[in-house]
């Protein structure tokens, strides 16, 4: 998709950094915090770290490809915009190659809490008395 993205998308441009590793970045409105960041690269929802191998993708797998100026904040990081690119009846079926780990981590969910919930119900207090009131009024 390099040549997909060079001549059809816009505001994307594909930086090479040496021979065999090219990176990708979005043209923002005014990027002055961090200018040198790079964007989020989304494949079918999944994160892409490694652009090359995105790059080298067939275009005939792609069946769209969308892109966000904004900057982006996910935890520490800083992103310059995002890229989206969405596969055609998700055709890629090895991720891996994209430098994306094969088993996450999922954390257990924890255990249901117990609150404590009050009752007023006669019966239960006092035999079926009232609630005993000790507040003394002030004249």
């Amino acid at each position: 998709i390099r040549e997909t993205i060079f001549e059809v998308v816009q505001d994307v441009v594909i930086r090479k950094i040496s021979k065999n590793k090219s990176v990708v970045g979005v043209k923002g409105y005014n990027f002055t915090t961090n200018s040198l960041a790079l964007p989020i690269v989304l494949l079918d929802g999944v994160f892409i770290q490694d652009y090359t191998q995105l790059l080298d993708l067939e275009a005939n797998k792609i069946k769209s490809i969308s892109v966000l100026r904004d900057q982006f904040v996910i935890g520490p990081q800083v992103f310059q915009g995002a890229i989206l690119v969405e596969s055609i009846d998700d055709q890629i079926d090895n991720y891996a190659r994209f430098g994306v780990s094969d088993s996450h981590k999922i954390f257990k969910s924890l255990d249901k809490k117990k609150y404590f919930k009050q009752t007023y119900d006669l019966n239960a207090v006092n035999g079926g008395n009232k609630i005993p009131d000790d507040r003394y009024q002030l004249l």
